[in-house]
């Protein structure tokens, strides 16, 4: 994944349109326990499944916001 390419180790990084948290957790990964990723998704049944997903891979270093970003 591209993303993955360009994150790394300690980074904080806002992923706009979370969705169901694939690219979300797929960072969070990357940046470690140093790092940190905001995740926004304003569309509640999509947010619901990010907050599942994060919460299933054990993502501490996440945090989902059930805003959109204009």
């Amino acid at each position: 994944m591209f993303l993955e390419s360009i994150a790394s180790e300690g980074m904080n990084v806002i992923d706009v349109g979370g969705h169901i948290g694939v690219t979300t957790a797929a960072i969070a990964k990357k940046v470690g326990e140093r790092g940190w990723v905001y995740s926004f998704e304003p569309v509640p049944e999509y947010f619901d499944i990010l907050k599942k997903n994060l919460s299933a891979n054990k993502l501490e270093n996440t945090e989902a916001i059930n805003l959109i970003l204009l």
